[in-house]
């Protein structure tokens, strides 16, 4: 008997095992990761825009627009975090959270840089589905890991 009980508690581990693999396997591969190095390599639903600021050298403002393509079921539950990651010799220097605002399904931002800084930067975009209660969705979305260094016009 206790043989049996044995037995049948190590089925039981093993299946509880396997679901949690398949789970987990199944949200880490619902999400997509897009590298953009380039205004070439931003797909169709993002602008990047980046221009000097007036009477400075060295100051740039970024603006950026981003559109997400929403299935009917997702029609408003779309989110975004953005983030800004400056790494310098190969050390995070700032991780700083950047605002994003949503208007009419698109959702967009604006910061301002330093020249220096664009050679590092990383601006982090991350789009996320929330349920019908408001609560984030694990797994899904997209995250777009964008090189500001590519954005930046060459100086004439």
């Amino acid at each position: 008997m206790r043989a049996l009980l044995v037995m049948i508690e190590m089925k039981i581990t093993i299946v509880v095992f396997l679901a949690v693999l398949g789970l987990t396997s199944q949200v880490m591969g619902l999400t997509r990761l897009i590298t953009i190095t380039s205004p070439k390599g931003c797909p169709e639903h993002l602008r990047i825009n980046v221009q000097p600021i007036e009477g400075s050298q060295d100051q740039y403002q970024v603006d950026w627009v981003h559109t997400p393509m929403q299935h009917a079921s997702h029609q408003d539950r779309v989110r975004m975090h953005g983030n800004l990651r400056v790494i310098q010799a190969g050390q995070l220097l700032a991780s700083v959270p950047v605002r994003v605002s949503q208007k009419e399904g698109a959702m967009q931002g604006t910061f301002k840089l330093h020249r220096q800084a664009f050679e590092s930067s990383r601006l982090i975009l991350s789009t996320y589905l929330e349920d019908s209660h408001g609560i984030a969705m694990v797994g899904g979305g997209v995250v777009m890991e964008i090189t500001l260094k590519g954005f930046l016009k060459k100086a004439p």
